[in-house]
């Protein structure tokens, strides 16, 4: 009898774990500093960061992520900008789909 109360306890205890881990919740990292996908990063410096990703977005920040400024967009367009290199603050290349910008 003392053995068939441990197996319950046991199978409890692991019934009890499953159940809190399959209603673990997803928390939403974005909209920070989009909430469209991000392919590329390019670091000017530290504290100065190019990112470009899907609908032809290109961000800017230059205080370490904590503000950004869209520098280029086009909410119409499907094809992403995939990778991003910038040597300093005005001279960058931008590697995408359509050649539109």
């Amino acid at each position: 009898m003392n053995k068939f109360l441990s197996l319950i306890a046991v199978v409890l205890i692991f019934l009890s774990d499953v159940r809190i881990n399959t209603y673990a919740q997803w928390n939403l990292q974005s909209p920070v500093p989009t909430g469209r996908d991000l392919n590329g990063v390019s670091f000017v410096s530290p504290t100065h960061i190019f990112v470009c990703g899907e609908n032809h977005y290109l961000l800017e920040s230059t205080n370490g992520g904590l503000n950004w400024i869209t520098r280029i967009s086009d909410e119409y367009s499907t094809d992403p900008y995939y990778m991003v290199y910038f040597s300093d603050a005005t001279h960058g290349y931008i590697l995408g789909n359509a050649g539109q910008n």
